[in-house]
């Protein structure tokens, strides 16, 4: 069959089915069967050019056309859809990391929050053993070569009383107002630097029981020993100057335990004070 052949077959069959359509459809209907039939032609047109190029006058520039506008939208599809993908990738991205500081945030604000308090007993433990971690420490940068001498307890009564009385010569008056002598000071003094030494020594029955009393308190805690410790009027005082002096405020902020809660400790340091003050 010839394409003039077609062209007639192709009237009689849209005569064919327009009478149809008028019998079984709308136009409308008739109208896309016409259409669906163009368009196998075309589809069948397009396969006898490929089978026979000597059509291409006819229809090889139509072909080749519509190739290379396929190509194209085929490239151009690829390259939207590879943006897009790239683009949808940064945003994933984007939104891990947001959700990575967000959950850090928040697990740290859980942290913070869930933070157990500090006992009353490490507290005050902590507290008292500042008082003996000062003296020492302040001792020791006066006197470096102490321990690497092994000074004998003579030695060391003799040191310790040039230490005692640089510190509170000119709080004499004020230790006689508290009721205590600077021998008084200067016992305390030594038995929080070197309490090994001065168990050596011969000691009253009052010095021997603030020295037993006031290390109780520390590896032996109990609020009972506490209160026995306060009634010391030596020990009193030295407690009194050491917080209203500031000094144990240098120590809170310069101490690494008590630094990671400094207002629960200076707290408790002027809750302390109070049972001093008798």
């Amino acid at each position: 069959m010839n394409f003039g052949e077609k062209d007639v077959h192709s009237k009689d069959l849209r005569k064919e089915l327009f009478q149809s359509g008028a019998k079984h459809g709308s136009e409308d209907q008739v109208q896309e069967e016409t259409t669906a039939y163009k368009d196998n032609r075309v589809t069948k047109c397009t396969a006898s050019y490929v089978k026979n190029p000597e059509f291409s006058d006819i229809s090889g520039s139509c072909y080749g056309s519509s190739k290379v506008a396929k190509i194209s939208l085929d490239d151009e599809t690829a390259s939207k859809n590879l943006s897009g993908h790239e683009s949808s990738s940064e945003k994933i991205k984007e939104k891990l990391a947001k959700t990575f500081v967000e959950d850090a945030s928040a697990l740290n604000t859980k942290s913070q929050a869930i933070k157990k308090p500090i006992r009353v007993d490490v507290l005050n433990k902590t507290i008292i053993r500042s008082l003996k971690r000062y003296y020492t420490q302040l001792f020791e940068s006066q006197y470096p070569s102490f321990e690497q001498e092994h000074h004998n307890v003579a030695n060391f009564e003799e040191l310790t009383s040039t230490f005692t009385f640089n510190l509170f010569s000119s709080l004499l008056d004020d230790c006689k107002q508290n009721g205590v002598s600077l021998d008084d000071v200067m016992f305390a003094v030594r038995m929080l630097i070197q309490p090994d030494a001065m168990k050596k020594v011969n000691k009253t029955r009052e010095q021997r029981f603030l020295m037993n009393n006031y290390y109780d308190c520390i590896y032996k805690y109990s609020h009972k020993r506490l209160l026995k410790l306060c009634q010391n009027s030596t020990i009193s005082y030295l407690f009194l100057n050491f917080i209203n002096s500031g000094i144990f405020h240098e120590q809170v902020m310069s101490d690494p335990t008590m630094m990671k809660s400094p207002a629960t400790y200076l707290e408790a340091g002027e809750s302390m004070k109070k049972l001093f003050e008798h």
